[in-house]
This record gives C-alpha cells, sequence and structure tokens, in this order.
C-alpha cells in the first residue's frame, strides 16, 4: 500500500511493547485501510491519532501476537 500524502510504502514497524503498528498520513488512505482490515481480512487494531505525523492521519497498533512480516505482506498486496 502507498501513502497517498508522502507517496511511500507503508512499512510495518515494532514497537517492544505495542508490537507492529504503521503511520497512515492521508484520511483517504485511513479510511481504505480500515475498510479493508475490518471487512475483508479481519484484523484487529487499535487506531491512534499522532500529533506529530498528520492531522488527517492515524497510527494502526496490531499488538503484540500479531506477525509483523504477514502484515506487511498483506499492506504489500494492497
Amino acid at each position: 500500500m502507498i501513502d497517498t500524502i508522502i507517496g511511500e510504502r507503508i512499512q510495518v514497524c515494532l514497537d517492544p511493547e505495542q508490537g507492529p503498528f504503521v503511520h497512515i498520513a492521508g484520511l483517504e488512505d485511513c479510511k481504505r485501510l480500515e475498510y479493508l482490515l475490518d471487512a475483508e481480512y479481519f484484523v484487529p487494531y487499535l487506531k491512534m491519532k499522532s500529533p506529530g505525523f498528520s492531522a488527517t492521519g492515524g497510527v494502526y497498533y496490531f499488538g503484540t501476537v500479531a506477525d509483523p512480516l504477514k502484515l506487511q505482506v498483506l499492506l504489500d498486496g494492497i
């Protein structure tokens, strides 16, 4: 998945306490990702606002049991 605001591929990052997460800058990209995660892939996530990143985007946390490699493959297919 390419973030349309920054024009770069969305990368799965790792937080030692929260597990894998992604930053997304654009509102439309957020809506699209949420639809796919909810309706097609059934992937649980927690969305939070990132004060330093974008007013319209968000940070999606997937929890410590999520596999970051599988998440990256899923995002690359979008």
